[in-house]
């Protein structure tokens, strides 16, 4: 299983603590949508926030450093700032294939979102319509 999330201090302190949550079986990784925001809080460049994102959603170890050398270009604390995070967390070059091309929290919120009215249902009726939901997300994929 994959957790990719906001690198919010709870969930990574449970990840850390959970001794079942550790490779081949459980990853953390980070959503890249929150690292390069809160890049861009730091940095507060538009240019480098592209080139943040760029580099965390390339697959391509050699295309990754081209884009890594460039931010080192424009700006040393910018490439500080990203390369003091472990690359494994938030880059699709060193994610090991665990993401399943995916870099956002975004379909887990997509999730939330169909299952926020059914709530109050029994858990096997949770269950039911999660499975239904996913069915009709990879189905629309192919």
């Amino acid at each position: 299983m994959c957790l990719i999330s906001d690198r919010h201090g709870g969930l990574i302190k449970a990840v850390r603590e959970g001794p079942d949550f550790v490779s081949p079986h459980g990853v953390h990784r980070y959503c890249l949508r929150h690292v390069c925001s809160n890049f861009n809080s730091t940095i507060k460049n538009v240019v480098l926030n592209d080139l943040c994102w760029q580099a965390g959603s390339e697959y391509q170890l050699r295309k990754f450093n081209r884009i890594m050398d460039e931010i080192k270009k424009q700006d040393v604390k910018a490439f500080a700032y990203l390369d003091a995070i472990n690359k494994e967390k938030w880059t699709a070059s060193h994610d090991g294939g665990w993401r399943c091309g995916i870099l956002t929290t975004n379909m887990s919120e997509c999730i939330n979102g169909v299952l926020k009215g059914a709530r109050r249902l029994p858990v096997s009726a949770l269950v039911e319509i999660t499975l239904d939901v996913l069915s009709i997300i990879f189905m629309c994929g192919r």
